[in-house]
This record gives C-alpha cells, structure tokens and sequence, in this order.
C-alpha cells in the first residue's frame, strides 16, 4: 500500500460543505469528500500541534501531558515513522514547518521536503505540488511507502487574495445595504466584547476566505496527482491537528483549553484504492490515536501495543465502533480543561486553576447534548446532575489512568 497523508493545520470543520457549510464555496475538498469516506465524529486527544504529532506517531493518548515545545518523543516511545522505516518501507515529509529541519524531528524519515517559499509567495503552493508528485514518482516501483504532507495555510498572519474575498456572500445590514469589511489578517486571541459583531464578522469571513484559497490549491494537487499512472493504487487521507476556534466562545485559536467543538472536532476523510466503500459516512466515534495503526494495517504490519484502533475495519464494515466514548485535555500554562464526548453527550471539567488569567465564568463543568446542540450553545448540566456525575467519573478515572501518563 502507498499512502498520502495531508494534514492542513487548524481547519475549523464548520468551513467544509461535507460538514455542513453552506455558505462558502469548498469544492475541490466536498467532492473529494463525495468520492470517499468521511467520518463524522473525529475528536483530538489533545489539540494542538505537538498534541496531533505525538499521537499520529505513538497511536498513544499524551493529553494529561503539557503540550512541550518540540515535537521530540520521549525516549523508548513507540514511533511509526521508525518502524517503516526498520520495515525499509519509504516515508517521505514535505512540511512548511521549521521543525521540519530540526534532528529530532526529521532524522527517521527517508526524506524531508521544507517548503522554502513563504505563504504570500505564488510559488508556495507550486513548490508543495512538485514535492509530492516527485515523492509519488519515486514511489512508483515500490510496493509500500508514506508520503506525509503538512501545512500552516489556515494559522494565522492569513493570507487573503481579492478573488477568494470576493466570491463570499456580501454581509447585509438591517436596512438592506451591503457592508463593507476588510479581511483581519492577525486575528486577536480573544474576542472579549460579545457584542463585537464586526470584529466576529471579520474573522468569519477572512478565515473563510483563506479556506476558500486552500480548496483551490488542494484541488490542483488533485488534478496532479490524478494524472500520476499508479494514483488509483494510493490511500490518502486528510485529517488535521486541531480546528480553529473563531471567537465563538471568546478565545480566537487555541489559546486557551477550552475544549468546545470548533477546537476538537477534527475532519477525517478517507480514499481507499480504486475509490472502496466510496459515499460512506462513519458515524462512531474516532480519535487521531487510530491512524498510527490503521497505517499500519495498511502496510501489513502488526501494531505494538497502543491505544489506538485501526480504522479500516470500520471501512469494511467489519465493525461498528472502535469506542464508546472520546476523551480530550489540552493544558496551557496554569489552566487546564478535560472533556469526554459520547455518541449523545458532551462534557466539560475544567481543571482548578489560582492564574491571574483564569476566567471563573467560562470554568464551570458543562454538559451539552449531542448531536443536537452541535456547537455547545446550551448548557444542560443543572437538568441532568446525573448524566455530568456518570460521566465525570468516566472522565476523571480516564485522565488518571497509569497507561495514559507515561507515554509522550
């Protein structure tokens, strides 16, 4: 098996017509999502950069951990970049990240690929086109290999070009006139007046913006790719670390652990070889911890012992759910929040926290029903006392567990 991974950071799935975006234009990605498997419930362990590596590679929960500075492993973790390559199976990385050059980072890959050209650059984009195709190329006689693309499109300072401002719907006031914004290219890291709409506004429509740009580029790699010999013998998926929260609850990115929807509600769409189990929609609940071994599976290897599932399984119908319930933390300074997310709840503890910068109103433990209140509106904690009580102890036993704080 040959497979691509293509990780663009922070994609909000409120901005995805296959999740249910209605108001820009995604293309390129909801066709893709057509042709493929989309699952529905792909939940972070810990949203954040560091968070999403550690567990892609290790298939092991790190969220009781605070999120370090270097996407290094400890020592002894179990890494599937170094298994594929003990395996002698190729594995390929193109990344705009800095972290990309560094040792730690890069030594197990076969060959890494730093993006030189900046995000306002033209070339940007033709550079990470032209890495993959000549990955793929080099791939074409072997039987396994990983091509492993990452992208920092959609953190900000955003980029913005007139035609992607452009094509978004006009804002319309209250006596019929249209508005006239500009893009918020360096978003604040919180949006503390409630009643500031315009500033709401802005970041709405400049991040929109800025997906807009990414599903065009994502549909040209598509055209490339598809005029590759052996691209209908390729696996690809596009997930992401972390979504990106818009102000909707205050906090503007992932500044602060506040573990709603738009941070740890992460898209996941699949495409199997020659286009299996196309137009299938996987309603359980999934976690970034099953991709290490769901990769593994694909290159038929066994996987050590982790806490992640494989996902094909699910693909091929041969399972229902690979859990019950999804558990996220993510700890920034002195603050720090754990949720637990089932099929028909979603849950909020929030760890006690003496920071000058703590916020004791947005703090209380929440509880939301699922689906039905998708973007956590309205807090039901105080209906249903028994439902948080169950589902805290879950969550605290969970957060506690020896096999979960070991491992980073």
């Amino acid at each position: 098996m040959k497979i691509l991974v293509i990780t663009p950071a922070g994609f909000h799935p409120g901005y995805l017509g296959c999740y249910g975006n209605a108001w820009i234009d995604t293309p390129c990605l909801d066709a893709f999502a057509a042709e493929n498997v989309v699952f529905d419930r792909h939940y972070s362990d810990c949203p954040s950069s560091i968070g999403a590596w550690r567990a892609w590679r290790t298939g092991r929960y790190n969220f009781a951990l605070p999120v370090r500075e270097s996407n290094s492993l400890s020592p002894g973790s179990t890494d599937i970049i170094s298994m594929l390559q003990a395996a002698k199976i190729p594995c390929f990385l193109i990344s705009d990240s800095p972290d990309a050059q560094l040792p730690s980072h890069s030594s197990t890959w076969q060959e890494v690929h730093v993006i030189s050209a900046e995000k306002a650059n033209e070339g940007y984009w033709k550079e990470f086109r032209k890495a993959v195709s000549a990955a793929m190329r080099h791939l074409n006689a072997s039987e396994h290999g990983l091509v492993w693309l990452e992208t920092n499109f959609l953190i900000p300072p955003w980029i913005v070009d007139v035609s992607s401002w452009d094509d978004l719907p006009a804002e319309v006031q209250e006596d019929g006139s249209e508005e006239s914004l500009e893009p918020l290219l360096e978003p604040p890291l919180n949006l503390p007046d409630s009643e500031d709409e315009t500033t709401f506004v802005r970041l709405q429509r400049t991040y929109a913006a800025a997906v807009s740009r990414l599903d065009r580029e994502l549909g040209e790699l598509w055209d490339e790719l598809q005029r590759q010999d052996d691209y209908d013998s390729w696996m690809i998926l596009l997930t992401t670390d972390r979504g990106f929260p818009l102000g909707e609850h205050g906090p503007v990115g992932d500044s602060r652990p506040r573990l709603y929807e738009e941070l740890v509600h992460l898209p996941l769409i699949v495409r199997l070889p020659n286009a299996a189990s196309a137009s299938e929609r996987i309603v359980t609940l999934t976690q970034p911890v099953d991709v290490m071994p769901t990769l593994l599976e694909a290159f038929d290897l066994s996987s050590p012992e982790i806490h992640g599932a494989s996902l094909l399984p699910l693909l091929r119908g041969e399972r229902e759910r690979v859990r019950d319930y999804a558990c996220s933390g993510l700890r920034k300074g002195a603050a720090a929040e754990y949720s637990l997310r089932t099929l028909d709840w979603a849950f909020f503890l929030p760890e006690e926290t003496h920071s000058e910068d703590a916020h004791p109103a947005a703090r209380e433990r929440q509880l939301y029903i699922k689906p039905d209140d998708r973007w956590e509106v309205n807090n039901v904690l105080q209906h249903h006392p028994e439902v948080a009580e169950h589902l805290e102890v879950a969550l605290r036993a969970f957060v506690k567990a020896p096999s979960y704080q070991a491992h980073g």
